[in-house]
């Protein structure tokens, strides 16, 4: 993997990512290959979701109900 590639096996402590399913797959599938080779790395505390991708996720509904409220 990328990480054998440039010596960031042993130095992974967490990656940020937005909501989508498929990031909690990949975070699994990464934890199993990295814990295969003794390393340290857990999904619990190892994958940050993204505050501002939250934030705009809110915000875009926030704006999509405000203005479709205002057309009822």
């Amino acid at each position: 993997i990328v990480l054998d590639k440039y010596g960031l096996k042993d130095r992974l402590i967490a990656i940020t990512t937005d909501n989508a399913s498929n990031n909690d797959t990949m975070m699994t599938q990464l934890e199993n290959k990295l814990n295969s080779v003794s390393s340290l790395f857990q999904v619990e505390w190892g994958q940050v979701r993204c505050l501002a991708h939250a934030i705009n996720l809110t915000v875009k509904q926030f704006f999509k109900n405000l203005f479709h409220s205002r057309n009822d």
